[in-house]
């Protein structure tokens, strides 16, 4: 429990190849998100598991550009 993004990369390099990359405890997207940008092992379809449903939307949201930095850049930067 926590945030992975500072282990990801030393996570990534036990994971198997394979076509499929599954996060069964998602949480904050890290370990996806990671994968995604990296794709160490050339996975070609991504699956994020997370329980609160809340945090899924987020991602969904986040993923479709709802959460840009264009569109919430404050005006004085």
């Amino acid at each position: 429990m926590g945030s992975k993004d500072k282990i990801a990369r030393s996570i990534a390099l036990n994971f198997p190849k394979s076509k499929h990359f599954y996060d069964l405890f998602g949480g904050g997207f890290s370990m996806t998100h990671y994968m995604i940008e990296n794709r160490e092992n050339c996975y070609e379809y991504f699956h994020y598991n997370e329980i609160q449903k809340s945090i899924v939307d987020l991602v969904k949201r986040s993923i479709n550009g709802e959460y840009s930095y264009e569109r919430f850049k404050p005006p004085w930067v």
